[in-house]
């Protein structure tokens, strides 16, 4: 203890508030490191936070692009590829047949792929760069041969919000250049992966 302090509370027995604060003016420098330090402190943690959201996100897209190359969305593209070369899109709207019907779910399925993957992208939950790095041409392809059956399907249900988000993220990329090489993507990837 300070021999002023203990001077001080041998005397009396209570300690005086500016004696324990000091005159020199100490304490003030305590108390503005202490304050400098939890400043720091908060800027560092803001910045670990924004650091990992933005890898989150780049991840995050990386494996939403990559769920195209799962066999069951693959099976999915082959139907709607091959209906997109057939055309006879009110058949899938308005299924007859089995078939019809399973066929209608497939393509449903896939198409839902893109459209989630561009809610995701407009609700900034995953990256944008990413996802257009990786799925950006296929996603403008897509969507200018599904443009007749959303079409037909809007014209049937009344529903001018189906697909709406496929569609604006396709318009919006279709004039930006065409997806980088593949070992630009294994670069980008492999940062995202080492951060």
């Amino acid at each position: 203890m300070d021999k002023s302090i203990m001077d001080l509370t041998s005397r009396t027995g209570v300690a005086e508030p500016t004696t324990i604060l000091g005159m020199d003016g100490s304490s003030v420098l305590i108390a503005g490191a202490i304050f400098l330090s939890a400043i720091m402190g908060a800027g560092i943690a803001l910045f670990t936070i924004g650091h990992q959201r933005m890898i989150s996100r780049k991840k995050t897209a990386y494996n939403l692009a990559y769920t195209l190359r799962r066999p069951t969305l693959q099976k999915s593209e082959r139907v709607f590829l091959d209906r997109c070369v057939k055309g006879r899109w009110r058949r899938i709207v308005k299924p007859k047949t089995s078939d019809d019907r399973r066929q209608k779910q497939e393509i449903a399925n896939y198409l839902n792929h893109f459209e989630w993957a561009c809610v995701a992208m407009r609700q900034n939950i995953v990256d944008e760069g990413v996802l257009k790095a990786v799925i950006g041409d296929t996603l403008v392809k897509r969507y200018s041969a599904a443009r007749p059956l959303i079409h037909l399907i809007r014209t049937e249900t009344g529903d001018d919000e189906i697909f709406e988000h496929f569609e604006h993220v396709a318009r919006k990329w279709k004039d930006y250049p065409k997806i980088p090489s593949r070992n630009v993507l294994r670069t980008a990837w492999h940062q995202v992966t080492n951060t």
